[in-house]
């Protein structure tokens, strides 16, 4: 039933305006949002307008839905999100040590059924966010010793802030809306 129609990103300047130039990783990430956005345009086509020309408008609810989706993983590739395989293994070990107890890597690692590398890549990005410290480097077959924070990881956040809101992307409130039905616009 769907049909493939050329799609029309009205607020992509806008976007392009918001999204940062200063990392070429966010630069890379904009064309992957406006394809989101046109995949979500076209899955969604019965309850889009479409414009004079024949093209299939993308709403509010599009972006809505890309920002979404991709707001997890582009956080964690730009490097602003925990992934949930590092949260879980915080939550073990809190179960485990208790804040500012010390422990080595190799404790952290035991009973753990992942790789000891995928434990040391957990506990790095738990040290980059703040939620475990590390007291002393390894030093040749010796495990580095580390600490739990204070740190509630509840705290962090999901969001990414890479990917602009769309109160900044949609600032006549539009947002708000959604588009529905199928008409054409003149």
């Amino acid at each position: 039933m769907l049909k493939a129609w050329p799609i029309v990103v009205p607020f992509a300047p806008r976007l392009g305006e918001l999204f940062g130039s200063d990392r070429v990783e966010v630069r890379r990430a904009f064309p992957q949002v406006v394809s989101m956005v046109k995949a979500s345009a076209l899955l969604h086509q019965f309850q889009r307008q479409f414009d004079g020309d024949g093209r299939l408008i993308a709403a509010t609810d599009d972006y809505q839905l890309a920002r979404h989706l991709l707001a997890g993983p582009m956080s964690r590739l730009l490097g602003g999100r925990m992934s949930d395989p590092a949260r879980r293994f915080a939550d073990r070990l809190a179960e485990r040590f208790a804040v500012d107890e010390r422990f080595t890597s190799t404790e952290a690692a035991k009973g753990e059924s992942s790789t000891r590398r995928a434990v040391t890549s957990w506990l790095a990005e738990l040290c980059e966010a703040s939620a475990v410290e590390q007291i002393e480097s390894h030093k040749g077959s010796k495990p580095a010793i580390w600490k739990r924070t204070t740190l509630d990881l509840q705290d962090v956040s999901d969001d990414c802030p890479e990917l602009p809101a769309l109160r900044d992307v949609f600032p006549d409130g539009s947002f708000r809306h959604s588009d529905k039905g199928k008409s054409d616009v003149a």
